[in-house]
């Protein structure tokens, strides 16, 4: 179940094993580069974690991006 937050952490319970997702909501003038810097991620690795991302030079405000596992 996912919470619409800006920045928020989803709970996620999978197979008995409860993990915790961290999600961010897309703010009109960012980036992926800005948003992998600000959460000390690489772009590389948001793309990987967001198969949903065709074209990562087009990220929409109110995207919903996995920032890790």
């Amino acid at each position: 179940m996912k919470k619409e937050l800006n920045e928020l952490e989803m709970d996620q319970v999978s197979g008995g094993v409860a993990s915790q997702d961290k999600y961010y909501t897309v703010k009109e003038g960012d980036s992926l580069s800005a948003i992998a810097s600000r959460y000390n991620t690489s772009v590389v690795k948001l793309i990987l974690l967001n198969p949903q991302i065709k074209n990562p030079h087009l990220i929409y405000p109110g995207d919903v991006i996995r920032l890790s596992l």
